[in-house]
């Protein structure tokens, strides 16, 4: 179990053990942990009351320099003890419910990545003349419930893909297009040679993934005049 679970400040932590002890007394049982199992937190809570009272910043408004030091070390070994406890009763412990796992304070956010789904949607895209014999594609998402046009690629998208051909005739599909390209980044720079000067460019485009799964090729494609 990680271990962010565990209070920074002297404060917090101080309320935070009172719980954690609390709700551990009143579920032994049920979590199959003999009592004699806690009993040396017992020992380590009295040691860090005791310090606490008297060295703890929040506890005391004077403190020696020796009252702080002993109870940062009487906080070092309760917290190396708890820690020790949870790891070997709390944590692979089934009978040990979600909720009570909240209750008792160790209760953690999901911190691992969700992986990135497969592209459902298709990009947008708009081809226009540049100089020389320069296409700019830009590219963006399509646009949201509200009718509202998105910049940029979606959420976990890696890269627009565009496969392509020059000249007639129209491609029916993606099968007839012999060129690739693409770009994590709008927009897509496509440089053509110059006895292409007048062809029509078809493409088709889709977004990838960061896992470099593909979502659907646009259904009908992109056409523009080589300068």
């Amino acid at each position: 179990m990680a271990k962010s679970f565990i209070p920074l400040t002297d404060g917090a932590f101080n309320a935070w053990q009172v719980n954690f002890i609390s709700v551990l007394q009143d579920n032994l049982d049920s979590w199959g942990i003999a009592e004699s199992q806690i009993t040396p937190l017992y020992t380590l809570q009295t040691a860090w009351t005791t310090a606490y009272t008297a060295g703890g910043k929040g506890a005391k408004g004077v403190r020696s320099s020796q009252q702080v030091k002993a109870k940062n070390m009487a906080r070092k070994s309760y917290v190396s003890s708890i820690r020790a406890f949870v790891k070997q009763w709390i944590t692979g412990n089934t009978a040990v419910t979600a909720d009570q796992r909240v209750a008792l304070g160790v209760a953690l956010p999901v911190t691992h990545r969700t992986p990135a789904p497969v592209p459902a949607t298709v990009p947008v895209i708009a081809a226009e003349q540049s100089s020389g014999t320069q296409i700019i594609l830009s590219f963006k998402q399509q646009p949201g419930q509200d009718g509202n046009s998105r910049r940029g690629k979606p959420p976990h998208v890696g890269r627009l893909e565009f496969c392509y051909k020059v000249g007639d005739p129209a491609p029916a599909s993606v099968g007839d297009c012999n060129l690739l390209a693409s770009a994590t980044r709008s927009p897509l720079k496509l440089n053509f040679d110059y006895p292409d000067a007048g062809k029509k460019m078809y493409g088709f485009g889709r977004w990838v993934n960061t896992r470099n799964q593909p979502g659907p090729w646009t259904p009908a494609p992109v056409m523009v005049v080589i300068p």
